[in-house]
């Protein structure tokens, strides 16, 4: 009997989930012949796609339902509703009836997803996503095709949201495209800044293809706004910046210059009426030209410590001038009858709340947090050590060390803005590529969530790279499934994706990875186990880590043994599994010595492995992002730290 499916309800996003129906439906079922698909809002018959409210179904449990989805699936084998309470979550409740038909998608890109051969199956499904926020937000090294990938991928396991930092993201496109730290063995393949202006617009395209949740914009709104180019986001001579907007910049140690050479480090005299007006400009015609984005982030510069010392600005907090603007931001564009969403974040020296202004109107708001300050060890304390909150110091300012001292930080801030509030995390930055085996991460983030949660959190954006997958995209996979709906263990959800990556070999995998885990403490790897505080010199992780020969042999022999015909997913598991091996050889012999204490040995073998490496990486660029790789572990090699780079 042929398929049918039928739109009850007309709109772009319907049709795109329609289509991917179909796709799916067909690569399941290579027999079923021609399926259909056509606009019917009286359709009995057939797959029936549409908003809940069209099929009369209960959504008075949704706060707002064009931010919460929830997905509604009755069907049998010939079809039924899928359905959502807004035109996203109709697309997020078709792949989910496709997963529940057994479909996986494990990676981004098309190698990273099984599909089964098979007939469809009834499905009875009806589920409020845990979280309202689901999403992630560009960072490291990227590759146009990654993100486009990326942006498809997002939906396929329920993620809702995505942020595309700064208005030109610059500094991300050229550390692929210039290869930075493996110029040595590949070309410069450099792009101009107006191809990748259209690639973020190609971008924001293919977003709202998808109905997904669209912030933008963030550091940069500064010296954009009087007048300079955010995107020069390494450095830029001071006698290079404009003379009117000198005067701007924040005074520190008697000078109005750049905090680093860098602009968006770069803050500005916030008590200058004259700067904050131009800003507010800024973002005002920025609102009025991009209707297409639902949330607005307005952030002050990057970096810490770099706040203005003038008189007038050291009457107040910098959380107060910032507090003071946003009013500000909130009358303006209320002006010019532009409802838009700002986001304002608390960020290093601005999680230190304000001591006089508020927030005039929530309604306009969403706050985010950045606590990019805190150990990545725990979650919240186990033991009765006192919170105590840290002390304000202009530009001397320590920041909290847990997320027991932010939170407590976040709730003083309540005085000043109680309204809607997510976090921005950093474990998909550098601490993913310190986690070797991907076994630490996974748990601490379900951790993470229980804790903001009882903050009244709405869920988490992540600054993540695209290219993660090196030797598997579990980690992210099992957070966005967690973050989806928490009910599921997060062992289940290991074993699962361990099952459609590796196959026949998924049990044995399973077995590699975790004394993989074992030996790559990702306690060691984030500077938790040295013998004094930033130090990695530790005997007894100097003999484990020697085991990592041993690894790297019994990783290739694994992949060996993948050797009959596959499906492209476990292909390319077998192949990452491969370079995997090689990879753990090198990395671990360097943490071996850099544990005893010999650190010229450790960075003479980091850098052999930054080269010859580094060889190999156009094999695997789709799934490894060598420059964060190397950015993350030069922290241990060089002493650097986390820095910004």
């Amino acid at each position: 009997m042929p398929m049918e499916i039928y739109k009850i309800t007309s709109n772009d996003i319907i049709d795109y989930a329609a289509s991917e129906l179909r796709k799916y439906l067909h690569m399941m079922m290579p027999d079923a012949g021609l399926i259909e698909i056509a606009y019917n809002p009286d359709a009995q018959e057939g797959f029936r796609l549409g908003l809940m409210q069209d099929f009369g179904l209960d959504v008075s449990d949704a706060e707002d339902t064009e931010q919460d989805d929830i997905l509604y699936i009755k069907t049998d084998e010939s079809g039924g509703i899928i359905a959502g309470d807004n035109y996203r979550s109709v697309l997020l409740a078709v792949y989910e009836y496709l997963r529940q038909n057994g479909c996986r998608w494990l990676m981004p890109g098309k190698s990273g997803e099984f599909i089964p051969m098979k007939n469809v199956e009834p499905v009875s499904y009806r589920h409020k996503a845990t979280t309202r926020v689901r999403g992630w937000c560009n960072e490291g090294s990227i590759s146009q095709q990654s993100l486009i990938d990326f942006v498809e991928f997002t939906p396929k396991v329920g993620m809702n949201t995505v942020m595309l930092q700064w208005r030109l993201p610059y500094g991300f496109y050229e550390r692929h495209y210039e290869h930075l730290f493996n110029q040595e063995n590949r070309g410069l393949d450099s792009v101009s800044k107006p191809q990748m202006l259209q690639w973020t617009k190609e971008c924001e395209e293919e977003i709202q293809k998808r109905g997904l949740i669209l912030h933008a914009l963030g550091h940069g709104i500064l010296t954009d706004g009087i007048g300079m180019d955010a995107s020069a986001r390494w450095a830029m001579d001071d006698e290079d910046v404009p003379e009117d907007a000198r005067q701007f910049l924040a005074l520190m140690n008697g000078e109005r210059k750049l905090f680093g050479r860098i602009p968006t480090n770069t803050n500005l005299c916030m008590s200058n009426v004259e700067a904050r007006r131009r800003c507010t400009e800024y973002v005002v015609n920025y609102a009025k030209t991009h209707t297409n984005v639902h949330f607005l982030h307005v952030w002050m510069a990057d970096g810490m410590n770099n706040y203005c010392e003038c008189e007038n600005c050291r009457s107040r907090r910098p959380s107060d001038w910032y507090v003071l603007w946003m009013n500000e931001i909130d009358e303006a564009l209320a002006k010019e009858n532009l409802d838009t969403k700002i986001v304002f974040i608390q960020y290093v020296d601005a999680t230190f709340a304000p001591l006089f202004e508020k927030i005039k109107h929530p309604d306009r708001f969403v706050t985010a947090t950045g606590y990019s300050s805190r150990t990545k060890a725990y979650s919240l304390r186990t033991n009765d050590e006192p919170v105590i909150l840290p002390e304000f110091s202009l530009n001397n300012n320590k920041m909290a060390k847990d997320l027991d001292e932010a939170l407590a930080q976040f709730r003083d801030y309540k005085r000043a803005f109680d309204g809607e509030s997510f976090a921005f995390e950093y474990m998909f930055w550098c601490d993913l590529f310190l986690d070797v085996a991907g076994n630490y991460i996974p748990y601490r983030l379900a951790e993470d969530l229980q804790a903001y949660k009882k903050d009244g959190f709405q869920g988490f954006i992540h600054f993540i790279c695209p290219r993660h997958a090196f030797p598997n995209g579990h980690t992210f996979y099992s957070h966005a499934r967690n973050l989806f709906d928490e009910s599921t263990p997060l062992e289940e959800l290991r074993k699962d994706y361990f099952s459609y990556a590796y196959g026949d070999w998924a049990e044995e995998a399973l077995s590699l990875f975790d004394e993989i885990g074992e030996v790559f403490d990702y306690l060691f790897t984030a500077g938790h186990k040295g013998n004094e505080q930033g130090s990695y010199v530790n005997v007894e992780q100097a003999e484990q880590l020697k085991k990592s020969a041993e690894l790297s042999e019994k990783t290739v022999a694994l992949a060996e043994k993948m050797n009959k015909p596959l499906p492209v997913l476990q292909a390319i598991s077998r192949k990452l599994l491969y370079y995997y091996g090689l990879y753990l050889k090198d990395i671990g012999e360097s943490l071996s010595v850099k544990a005893t204490g010999d650190n010229e040995k450790a960075k003479e073998l980091f850098e052999t492995f930054r080269l010859e490496f580094g060889k190999l990486e156009p094999e695997i660029e789709d799934y490894y992002d060598h420059h964060m790789v190397i950015k993350s572990f030069r922290t241990i090699s060089e002493d650097l730290g986390f820095v910004i780079q």
